[in-house]
């Protein structure tokens, strides 16, 4: 059995604040310009983790059973939030996009492990491992203001959704 908590801080660095890049001009020597898009509302993702775990051993560990089962919820997630295209967002001067934490998500799961030794004779040995597992994850909130998160591809002008995250269902 074993229970924790863990920590995300895998943005970019001064995520927080603005910071700036100089940049060379044609006839104006060098300016700055603004390299992110600072959030000061920034808190780290935090995993709240549960898990249970049993393990039998059977005929002189000739077969080996675990069952492990597991409860996540991480709040605050991080996500990097697109800016759209006429802020620059490539190229040379351009913007990272902000930070932002978007809501929160239940991870819960169960993976089932059978070890046999089939064969253990004069040097030769024969080993099988068997594994299941099932994860099911619900993102439980999400701050935006339609409580959705499409990822769309655009072919011309044809805009598609390709995946959508919405409160109560599975990521994606």
């Amino acid at each position: 059995m074993g229970w924790g908590t863990v920590g995300n801080q895998n943005v970019e660095n001064y995520a927080y604040t603005s910071t700036y890049s100089s940049v060379g001009t044609v006839n104006w020597g060098t300016g700055l310009i603004a390299s992110n898009t600072a959030n000061q509302d920034l808190k780290w993702e935090t995993t709240y983790s549960t898990n249970i775990e049993f393990d039998l051993n059977l005929f002189q560990n000739r077969i080996e059973f675990i069952a492990d089962f597991y409860h996540k919820k991480t709040k605050n997630l991080l996500l990097q939030l697109p800016l759209p295209a006429y802020v620059g967002t490539q190229g040379a001067g351009a913007t990272s996009a902000p930070w932002y934490n978007i809501g929160s998500l239940q991870n819960k799961g169960v993976e089932l492990t059978l070890n046999t030794i089939n064969l253990d004779k004069r040097g030769f040995q024969w080993r099988s491992s068997f594994i299941f597992s099932l994860n099911r994850n619900k993102v439980l909130s999400l701050d935006t203001e339609t409580s959705l998160i499409n990822k769309t591809i655009q072919e011309g002008s044809d805009i598609t959704v390709i995946t959508r995250t919405a409160v109560g269902k599975p990521i994606g």
